[in-house]
C-alpha cells in the first residue's frame, strides 16, 4: 500500500496512530516538535518512513498497553542530510535497529524523488539529492524559492494566538490559504 501524494503526512498519521499519536493527539504544552510541525523532511523519504512506522508501530503494540505512549515518536526530520527520528527515553533494540537503517537508508535515497541519492552541499546546506534534483536546486537558488505568501500567513496566526500553532492547525490554514489561491487564480 502506498501513500497518496496529496496529504501524505496526515496519510501517515492515521495509519500509524501508536507511533505518530502525537500528531493528531498533541501532549500538552510544552509540545514536542512532531506535534507543532508534522514530519519536517520531504516527500521523497516517504517509503523510509513507511517501512520504518510499519516496524515501530508492530513493537509498540507488543508493549504493554500502559507503556505505549513511552514509545511515540517526538520528531521527525532531516538533518545534515539525512532521516533523524527521536522517541522519548528508552526505546527497544529492535526500534534502534529500525531507525538506524531508516536513517542509513536516507543517506543514500534523495529526499525528493525517492531515486538512488547522495549528499551533496547546496546553498551552505547538507541534502540528499539524485544528480537531477541537485542540478534543479543549484537552478532554484538563483531565482529564490518558497512561497512567502504561506510563511507569512503561519507566521500573522502564530503572533494573534500568541503560542505556536500545532501542525494539524497550521496544515488546516495553509489548505484553505491554497484553495482561496487557486480561486482567485480561476476568476
Amino acid at each position: 500500500m502506498t501513500a497518496p501524494t496529496d496529504d501524505w503526512m496526515m496519510w501517515l498519521a492515521e495509519r500509524y496512530p501508536l507511533a505518530l499519536v502525537e500528531m493528531l493527539h498533541p501532549s500538552p504544552p510544552p509540545r514536542e516538535p512532531l506535534a507543532l510541525f508534522g514530519i519536517e523532511c520531504r516527500e521523497g523519504w516517504k517509503p523510509i518512513l513507511i517501512k520504518l512506522l510499519d516496524r515501530l508501530e508492530s513493537e509498540i503494540s507488543a508493549q504493554p498497553e500502559q507503556r505505549r505512549y513511552d514509545f511515540r515518536v517526538v520528531q521527525i526530520k532531516e538533518k545534515l542530510g539525512t532521516l533523524r527520528v527521536y522517541m522519548p527515553g528508552e526505546v527497544t533494540d529492535e526500534m534502534q535497529m529500525a531507525i538506524a537503517l531508516a536513517e542509513d537508508a536516507s543517506g543514500k535515497t534523495c529526499e525528493v524523488c525517492s531515486a538512488s541519492g547522495r549528499s551533496r552541499q547546496l546553498r551552505g546546506w547538507l541534502s540528499t539529492l539524485c544528480d537531477s534534483h541537485a542540478a534543479a536546486r543549484a537552478r532554484k537558488s538563483e531565482t529564490g524559492d518558497g512561497d512567502k505568501g504561506e510563511r507569512a500567513l503561519l507566521a500573522r496566526e502564530q503572533a494573534r494566538r500568541g503560542e505556536y500553532l500545532t501542525w494539524l492547525e497550521s496544515q488546516r490554514l495553509l489548505r484553505e490559504y491554497r484553495e482561496a489561491k487557486v480561486g482567485k487564480k480561476e476568476k
